[in-house]
């Protein structure tokens, strides 16, 4: 899971939803799949084709509502 400013991190649903939004690999294009990399504080997914890691991060719109948020990836090299 990967933890925002207020602590909270990723649940098994979030990572499921973000896991089936991954249709095909940002670095190569490949709909090979991804594997999924969880750490203690971090949740990744890496391209099966390619190697390339993406890691799963919660981006919250206001801090004061930490209900309005959205999943992102960061590609990371």
């Amino acid at each position: 899971m990967t933890l925002n400013s207020s602590g909270e991190g990723l649940n098994l649903e979030e990572i499921e939803d973000f896991h089936k939004s991954l249709r095909a690999c940002p670095e190569c294009k490949s709909a090979e799949g991804f594997w999924l990399i969880a750490k203690r504080d971090a949740t990744f997914f890496q391209c099966k084709h390619c190697g390339a890691i993406l890691e799963a991060c919660k981006i919250f719109a206001n801090r004061e509502e930490p209900k309005d948020f959205k999943l992102v990836i960061k590609l990371r090299r």
